[in-house]
């Protein structure tokens, strides 16, 4: 639980208390998902304006039935993935399958199609994999400006083998950093600059890789007009956030408070917050 002694610094106490459960996008509206209790129904942060704490312990933020939450059993604590190994069965049996897929799994999770897409920032570009059930809400989540697909393969682990080949042989990274997110949201790339990148690399992918890309979609929809008048600062998330948001854009929420702030929203996942 929150130690009043910590907030006290801050002259506040919280008005309500929980335990953030999720971060995800509904379309183009950015969505933050706690419980107040164990067993309670699912609630969503209001995202309009920061004011609030964050702890710096991360557990197991549970898993969702019949659109019920369902904590963890035993708060297990956690780090790259917010879910533990049992809350994370039967769906996922194995969650170094996100990262790592083995060849031959059976799981719904790896045996359903997968995508290979070119994602572009600005004006960098990755490859990556997901579900092709959930292409667009992926680079939503992302923060990308645009994206095509390269290809659609029957599982997660061809998927994989793909995103590795084409950034090996092609030259495109697998990631952007979070240093180079911030620095973009400074930034305006106009869709011709996008359109003429992604059709140049759509004829690598044909008349070099054998593949048949996609048109490119363009995501411009973010609550957040860009550029901004500078690179926000990334803030550490435990501790107090308070200030007049500017708006989300990806994983992260910008604010305003002695200059621009980010703070990063799927890192609260598993943490308990404090309104204030």
């Amino acid at each position: 639980m929150i130690q009043n002694s910590v907030l006290d610094r801050f002259g506040e106490s919280p008005s309500e208390r929980g335990f953030v459960i999720g971060f995800g996008w509904r379309g183009f509206e950015p969505v933050l998902s706690y419980i107040q209790e164990e067993g309670s129904s699912p609630r969503t942060v209001d995202l309009d304006r920061a004011h609030w704490w964050f702890g710096s312990h991360i557990h197991c933020i549970g898993k969702m039935e019949e659109g019920k939450h369902v904590p963890c059993p035993n708060r297990e604590p956690v780090d790259v993935h917010r879910v533990c190994q049992a809350c994370a069965a039967p769906r996922i049996p194995n969650l170094e399958h996100v990262f790592d897929p083995m060849p031959g799994c059976t799981c719904q999770f790896c045996a359903r199609d997968h995508v290979v897409y070119i994602a572009f920032y600005g004006d960098r570009v990755k490859v990556g994999m997901t579900s092709a059930a959930r292409v667009p809400e992926r680079l939503i989540e992302q923060g990308a400006d645009a994206f095509i697909v390269a290809s659609k393969l029957p599982s997660r682990y061809h998927a994989r083998e793909l995103e590795i080949r084409l950034s090996r042989d092609i030259g495109i990274p697998q990631s952007v950093s979070d240093r180079s997110h911030l620095s973009l949201l400074g930034k305006k790339t106009g869709p011709e600059f996008i359109k003429w990148r992604s059709d140049d690399i759509g004829k690598v992918l044909k008349d070099d890789m054998g593949l048949e890309p996609s048109e490119v979609t363009i995501l411009d929809k973010y609550p957040m007009a860009q550029p901004l008048r500078r690179t926000p600062r990334a803030r550490s998330s435990p501790g107090l956030h308070s200030g007049n948001v500017v708006g989300c854009k990806g994983k992260f929420l910008i604010y305003e408070s002695g200059g621009l702030q980010a703070l990063k929203l799927p890192d609260l996942e598993g943490r308990e917050i404090g309104f204030l």
